[in-house]
């Protein structure tokens, strides 16, 4: 136990990494990004450090790349630490698809893993490629796009998650609902749903009347929303939040863990951070 400290339990809760990081991010692609006064590097799961605590800050691997920043800018690394893009961008998201969101002169656009831009940054936001469409923003309105750049649902709606299993997640006229990959309505509950997650392993989190629960693609409750906090299902299990007690369910909704008062994040790699209070 180290007060304020970050580490690493497995799915049995059972301690794997000591608590002894300022801060650390979930294991993506076997390996984790932690910090430690102030500067991050990465570990691997047997608490090995794998690249070195030099960048002022880092996110995890995605598609073998991962985000860090150097000197005041971001640009990607590989997992044996080396350069792979120009380190040229005020801001970045991960690789998804071969493709990353990038910001340049406070407009996004997208590169590829050489660093080559691929679409103009014209956009004031967007997010990830996810089932071959993007999220981006024009006039303060969403729509999607593919990897040509081509708009292909136009910029009809005020927030936007992304696709996944064939459907993503959108507010319109202030309540959240789903549409399809032609920008058709599956379900808008005007009333009802007053925020929706993407769908993942066929259930998406929503929140009606302060609580969240789980519906299935035929857009009725799996799980009846009765939680503060959740996330998606991975693996077959996802964290939820009663009353400031953390724990996590399977998709019947049954408790497979419960940890208390801790910060915990979501499982990956057969391991979760947590920290102690």
């Amino acid at each position: 136990y180290f007060e304020n400290k970050y580490g690493y339990i497995d799915k049995f809760g059972s301690p794997i990494i000591p608590n002894i990081y300022d801060n650390a991010l979930p294991f993506s692609e076997g390996l984790a990004a932690v910090s430690k006064n102030k500067t991050w590097g990465f570990l691997d799961t047997a608490n090995n450090i794998s690249i070195p605590l030099n960048f002022s800050l880092a996110n995890s691997f995605h598609e073998g790349l991962a985000a860090v920043r150097e000197n005041g800018k971001w640009g990607f690394i590989d997992k044996t630490g080396n350069k792979t893009t120009p380190f040229n961008f005020n801001v970045v998201n991960d690789f998804s698809e071969g493709m990353a969101g990038v910001n340049v002169n406070n407009k996004w656009g997208f590169i590829d893993k050489t660093g080559t831009m691929l679409i103009a940054p014209i956009y004031e936001n967007l997010t990830s490629f996810h089932e071959g469409l993007a999220a981006v923003q024009q006039n303060k309105k969403w729509g999607f796009i593919d990897q040509t750049g081509a708009v292909i649902i136009p910029f009809n709606y005020d927030e936007v998650g992304f696709f996944n299993e064939g459907i993503a997640n959108v507010k319109n006229a202030g309540f959240w609902g789903y549409i399809d990959k032609t920008g058709n309505a599956q379900i808008f509950r005007t009333a009802n749903f007053d925020q929706a997650l993407p769908y993942n392993q066929n259930l998406a989190a929503v929140k009606l009347d302060d609580k969240w629960g789980y519906i299935n693609k035929n857009f009725t409750f799996e799980i009846e929303p009765k939680y503060d906090l959740v996330g998606n299902f991975k693996n077959n299990i996802a964290k939820i939040s009663i009353a400031n007690s953390i724990g996590f369910i399977d998709a019947m909704g049954r408790l497979k863990l419960e940890l208390g008062e801790i910060e915990i994040g979501n499982f990956s790699c057969g391991l979760a951070k947590v920290q102690l209070n």
